[in-house]
């Protein structure tokens, strides 16, 4: 009777392993989503390093608004910080085939987002009389109290300082919306897709209003380039998502394999679940009874596998049972 390993037991890779064919593709694939996030995230660090010599160029006092601004959307954190949650929790569930789990909570995500960003709009909207001030940092408290000439506090709080606020209150929801669905789409291992939407929109959206807002010396427009590739985004990851669903409600009704391997760790676990009570393709006792028996060969090749591997690091020729 198998009663479990007595050692630890530690198979070491070969060179001829390391060299495989198999090896060499995951290496590229995890260089090639890790070369993906990195375009992202070089993206948006452009645009805000674009921004702020931009508004420096312009003047103290926009540069100083655009600060202001900043630290208002940035106590508003908690729609945010859903999407790094799910970038931690989607994985796993995405990669154990657990998709129903994944689309329910990646749905619950995407609404919690969107409460929490729009209870940040009204709470904006409530204390829009506050809020600038409230939020102002001592650096600039010591540019009002020491530095700050009438035309720089024209440019910080002047003209039109309200139509930036309103502005940046009614799209706190698309703020939450780019920070959650590119997250689960890094979960869904969509990599590609996100890098090449934050490409296009830093280069066809931001660069043009940028530039154009520069030229004319507007506030405004610099404040609408940071936006319009937000907006790209949320857009763009939601359509792309909803494509995964729809192609994985086209594999859970057998029209689509999603590219599992016979034996690896995704087609094992369907078939353990489909074995504790889930029926076959044809919702019949006898695909089921194959399912199960599926399930037994792989439980077995995978003892098999331990066995062999208890002789390969037994050469005294003692057997571990």
């Amino acid at each position: 009777m198998f009663k479990g390993p007595t050692a630890r037991l530690v198979p070491l890779p070969s060179r001829a392993a390391l060299r495989s064919a198999e090896t060499t593709r995951l290496a590229w694939v995890a260089a090639k989503s890790g070369a993906a996030m990195m375009v992202a995230t070089l993206t948006a660090q452009a645009q805000s390093t674009a921004t702020t010599q931009l508004l420096a160029r312009m003047g103290t006092g926009l540069q100083y608004r655009a600060t202001i601004v900043g630290r208002i959307e940035g106590n508003f954190w908690l729609a945010g910080i859903l999407g790094f949650l799910f970038r931690l929790v989607g994985p796993k569930y995405f990669g154990a085939d657990l998709r129903g789990l994944f689309w329910w909570v990646a749905g619950l995500c995407v609404k919690g987002s969107v409460v929490l960003a729009g209870v940040g709009t009204i709470t904006m909207a409530v204390f829009y009389d506050s809020a600038p001030w409230t939020f102002a940092s001592s650096k600039i408290c010591s540019l009002l109290e020491h530095r700050c000439s009438v035309p720089e506090y024209e440019e910080l709080y002047g003209n039109d300082f309200r139509l930036t606020y309103w502005i940046e209150d009614i799209l706190q929801p698309i703020g939450g919306l780019a920070g959650i669905l590119p997250a689960c789409l890094y979960a869904a291992q969509d990599f590609d897709f996100v890098r090449n939407i934050s490409a296009a929109g830093l280069v066809l959206l931001f660069a043009p209003l940028a530039a154009l807002g520069y030229h004319l010396d507007s506030f405004l427009l610099l404040q609408l380039a940071g936006w319009a590739p937000a907006l790209l985004t949320a857009v763009g990851c939601a359509w792309r998502l909803r494509r995964l669903w729809q192609q994985g409600d086209a594999e859970a009704s057998g029209q689509r394999d999603y590219g599992r391997e016979p034996g690896s760790v995704n087609e094992g676990l369907a078939d353990y679940r489909r074995s504790r009570g889930g029926r076959g393709p044809e919702g019949t006792p006898t695909a089921e009874r194959g399912n199960r028996s599926r399930t037994q060969e792989l439980a077995r090749g995978r003892y098999s596998d331990h066995r062999r591997a208890a002789e390969l690091s037994d050469p005294l020729g003692e057997r571990l049972v």
